[in-house]
């Protein structure tokens, strides 16, 4: 997503080693609030929603990009769609501990892009990406200039 307030940056990569048995991948979002030129605040746009995970200090500094965050109302929406898309045993049983997020915004879907962290390497296919937007993003008292920002971009690039 690309302003009015907002820039929003993913990478996705994919890798696989000769021999193992399933690819890996990997996803990194770099979200920018463009009147400030830093990285959004997350807990600002989703106040008492979501908490930023804090690590080791050097580890902070050395990849500050690295924006992980914690949330029990996202955890619940995100375990219920995913079991919803995912039904398998293997699948409910990676969902019984509490996942960390990475949180990005998608101007073409008009939310925000919830994708997991932490799920080991042989279910990480359980994984989804969830999708927050309007009313979504209400009930979890998203900023207004979040919701606005979200619109406003959408329907730049063409969106209802």
């Amino acid at each position: 997503m690309q302003g009015p307030a907002f820039l929003s940056l993913v990478a996705n990569q994919s890798f696989s080693c000769a021999g193992a048995a399933h690819p890996d991948s990997e996803t990194r979002a770099l979200v920018f609030d463009l009147t400030t030129g830093k990285f959004v605040d997350w807990e600002k746009l989703l106040p008492g929603k979501v908490q930023i995970k804090k690590f080791d200090a050097t580890l902070e500094k050395k990849f500050p990009y690295n924006v992980t965050v914690s949330s029990e109302a996202i955890w619940a929406l995100y375990k219920k769609e995913a079991l919803k898309e995912n039904s398998d045993a293997d699948c409910a049983e990676a969902f019984d501990d509490k996942l960390d997020f990475v949180l990005s915004l998608d101007a073409e879907k008009n939310a925000v892009a919830v994708d997991e962290v932490g799920l080991r390497h042989a279910v990480a296919a359980c994984g989804i990406t969830l999708y927050l937007s309007g009313d979504m993003l209400k009930s979890l008292g998203a900023g207004k200039e979040l919701i606005e920002a979200l619109d406003s971009s959408h329907r730049r690039q063409g969106g209802g």
